[in-house]
């Protein structure tokens, strides 16, 4: 069993949602850029010491334990990264501590490999060991309070729904090539029960892992509606889904940006707001991609499209803060 394909995406989703996840949720907004970027730096160090390590071990420790047995491993792995991700809080500070985690995740999950497969010939333990890591990831979320890696975490639950958003998880395709809609209802699920959470009891808990689930959850949300509003998905014909998908793509993007314009400081974020005003958009463009050119009247529809683009620019180009920013 080649580990290494483990370990790489974890590299590749620490990098990734860096850009995603603050700190300081009572940080100024002009500064909000210095912070991002400050995590940036801190995670690229972080990874660094990361591949060192990987090297080192490759170099120096691993000629010496080729012959341990594994399940002997097993048990130091779970025992340094332990250590490392609970452990180094209490002996160094924040910046060292969230360091040696970032090394202890992917140790931990090395070790968790190994015994998701021995469980399974095939890869479908590939699941269970993403909620392993979930849950590891989760707690070192909260015992480090670390937005951070708790959009980690909340990162590897849209890789269990099979987000294709970030599509390092095959598992959105069924046996006729389809995309199936678990990304968005596993999506909508969790963005809607983290939102229901914040605008109610809103535990302290809670705080480390909202930006991660209100962005990728949304973004997961949004990108299928994307899919299951198009007229392509249902063969390029006008079917009762499609018209039923229009209406609920348009709902939950109002939704969307009425709750995150009114409610934004429960959530800690106007990211819903950005995404709803995005994904409307988005969502007008591509009906203007799906118009039936064929069709005689097509240059009424046509007109109608423009007008409505017109005005949602228009609309754009007075309140950018409606919308993310790239």
């Amino acid at each position: 069993m080649n580990y290494v394909r483990l370990v790489i995406p974890l590299i590749v989703l620490l990098i990734g949602a860096t850009a995603c996840f603050g700190q300081e949720p009572e940080a100024a907004a002009d500064v909000g850029g210095f912070f991002s970027f400050v995590n940036v730096i801190w995670v690229f160090v972080g990874v660094l010491f990361l591949i060192a390590a990987i090297g080192l071990f490759g170099q120096y420790i691993a000629p010496l334990i080729e012959n341990t047995p594994p399940v002997v491993l097993e048990i130091a792995g779970y025992a340094v990264s332990g250590a490392l991700v609970f452990g180094s809080p209490h002996y160094f500070g924040p910046i060292a501590s969230f360091i040696m985690g970032i090394i202890g995740i992917p140790v931990f999950a090395v070790a968790a490999a190994y015994r998701a497969a021995s469980f399974s010939s095939d890869d479908s333990w590939g699941r269970g060991l993403l909620v392993v890591l979930i849950g590891f990831t989760g707690a070192a979320a909260l015992y480090h309070n670390s937005q951070f890696l708790g959009g980690l975490s909340a990162m590897l639950l849209m890789w269990l729904f099979g987000s294709w958003v970030f599509p390092l998880y095959e598992g959105f395709k069924d046996d006729s090539g389809q995309i199936v809609p678990s990304a968005f209802w596993g999506s909508s699920a969790t963005l809607v029960g983290t939102a229901a959470l914040a605008l109610t009891l809103n535990p302290p808990w809670l705080y480390v892992f909202k930006p991660g689930v209100l962005w990728l959850a949304g973004l997961g949300c949004s990108s299928g509606l994307l899919i299951l509003s198009c007229r392509y998905y249902y063969g390029g014909g006008v079917t009762l889904s499609w018209v039923f998908w229009q209406g609920m793509a348009v709902l939950a993007g109002v939704c969307a940006l009425f709750l995150g314009h009114t409610y934004h400081s429960v959530l800690g974020t106007t990211v819903l707001q950005e995404i709803g005003a995005t994904f409307l958009a988005t969502f007008l463009a591509a009906k203007i991609i799906e118009i039936p050119w064929d069709l005689n009247y097509w240059p009424w529809l046509a007109l109608c499209a423009a007008a409505g683009a017109y005005m949602a620019v228009n609309f754009a180009s007075k309140h950018p803060d409606y919308f993310l920013a790239f």
